[in-house]
């Protein structure tokens, strides 16, 4: 089964969970899939926000291209171990997970290959759906928001410059400064040698024992 699947029916006396559609769906768009089994979104009377309910730790299935997921460094076949230091399968974690809202920025634990990896991921705003046969929107430059056509008669704004690269990682490999801009950057290993995850790309750098 898949995220949004309907959780196994509480015990007696437990409040009722609603199912994800249309009234149990997270606050904030992460921009993935997840599955695993016995396991989907809730809640409970009275809950501000949905609650992720699992048994296991759940794999993600799917990574929807530039969302928050795939801009992070995660990959399909991650399985998610923790949000901000709770376990996802505690009732905190789902909590958690369902709770966070766009422009927050949470930190995922990942199990991958037999290694834990972290990843920062911002909260979006879940995409609307296009109606059938719709035109994909185009962002006006530097935005990343759709662009509003001017009045009749009157001519078009001048395109917008796009920011300063964003500093993303500033840290030290002996007595060498390290700086990272732009991509999102995820430590995979940091001592003798540092190892990153900068927008998808690994990267290993060590110092050469000559130069010390």
């Amino acid at each position: 089964s898949i995220a949004g699947a309907r959780v196994p029916e509480p015990p007696q006396g437990a409040a009722t969970l609603v199912p994800e559609p249309p009234g149990a769906r997270p606050a904030g768009w992460f921009g993935f899939a997840l599955a695993c089994s016995g396991c989907g979104w809730a809640r409970e009377a009275g809950d501000e926000n949905a609650r992720w309910e699992s048994r296991e730790p759940p794999v993600i299935r799917s990574v929807e291209p530039g969302g928050p997921a795939d801009v992070a460094g995660l990959r399909r076949g991650d399985r998610i171990a923790a949000i901000d230091g709770l376990s996802i399968t505690s009732r905190e974690g789902g909590s958690r997970l369902g709770s966070a809202r766009p422009g927050e920025r949470v930190v995922l634990e990942v199990e991958r290959d037999g290694s834990t990896v972290r990843a920062d991921v911002t909260i979006a705003t879940r995409p609307t759906p296009r109606a059938p046969g719709a035109p994909e929107p185009t962002a006006a430059p530097g935005t990343g928001a759709s662009p509003t056509p001017p009045p009749a008669g009157q001519p078009a704004p001048a395109p917008v410059a796009p920011p300063e690269p964003v500093l993303r990682y500033e840290g030290r490999l002996g007595d060498v400064r390290i700086e990272v801009s732009g991509q999102p950057v995820v430590v995979l290993e940091s001592g003798d040698e540092l190892e990153l995850l900068i927008g998808g790309t690994r990267v290993r750098l060590r110092l050469d024992p000559s130069d010390r």
